[in-house]
């Protein structure tokens, strides 16, 4: 302590008792030391007012506590994106799988031969990374971008149906205008010719409008049952909050 301090402050007030002199060295020593350790001083007297109570610091650190469990599930629920198109990318693996079989098994048929030749490797590798970025990179993105709007989980059914359906028509316009575009054209002396791709694309239309709705089925169900999570996660949370307080008011 500052014995400069001291000598001022009694400078100022005259001759005292030795008595009246402890009291005010007393009344400097506590300020000095509620001001330095105010935080703990007032859990102290929350403490000894209240009994059994938790202290004001015990009362904080829990409620970081319940919130920071809260942002963690939260968290946990704002991944919808991630749990939509997991599902999506399955049914894309899904369709390359089946069209990629399709094109190796019209190479096997196109030769009486059981060996394998150049010409059929060149072309099986050509069609697989063909179908590959189309489906993993074009129309993959163009999933993505349709559940990152997230308005088809507030549409009616009727709503919704055409919603399918139109994006069914794009989906499937983008994949064959992307192989047409990029597939050898008429007479570049391909074992399988543009025609015949051409014709397989149409052949599974329908298989193609079912993967597109059975993708977007599962995103709006997604979307929907997190939601709700998400409600009653919050619902929970104010409740517990409101418990909270009104255990430690009374």
């Amino acid at each position: 302590m500052n014995l400069d301090f001291l000598k001022t402050i009694f400078s100022k007030v005259g001759p005292l008792e030795w008595w009246q002199a402890l009291i005010i060295v007393f009344v400097i020593i506590v300020t000095i030391f509620v001001g330095k350790y105010w935080q703990n001083v007032i859990g102290w007297f929350g403490t000894w007012f209240t009994g059994n109570k938790r202290s004001c610091s015990d009362c904080i650190m829990i409620i970081f506590g319940k919130r920071e469990i809260y942002e963690t599930k939260k968290r946990e629920l704002d991944k919808t994106l991630k749990r939509q198109m997991n599902f999506a990318e399955q049914k894309l693996l899904t369709l390359q799988s089946k069209m990629i079989n399709y094109y190796s098994d019209k190479l096997y048929a196109s030769t009486s031969l059981d060996v394998v030749n150049d010409n059929q490797i060149v072309e099986f590798r050509m069609f697989s990374h063909l179908i590959h970025t189309t489906l993993h990179i074009l129309i993959k993105d163009e999933i993505r971008r349709s559940f990152k709007e997230n308005g088809f989980d507030d549409l009616t059914d009727s709503e919704f149906n055409t919603y399918l359906k139109d994006k069914h028509s794009t989906l499937f316009s983008v994949l064959k205008q992307q192989i047409v575009n990029l597939y050898p054209p008429p007479g570049s002396k391909m074992i399988i010719p543009m025609d015949s791709v051409n014709k397989y694309l149409n052949s599974i239309k329908d298989d193609i409008r079912e993967m597109v709705s059975e993708i977007f089925i599962e995103a709006k169900e997604i979307k929907l049952d997190d939601l709700k999570k998400l409600e009653t996660l919050k619902k929970s949370f104010t409740k517990d909050m409101e418990n909270f307080v009104t255990k430690h008011e009374n």
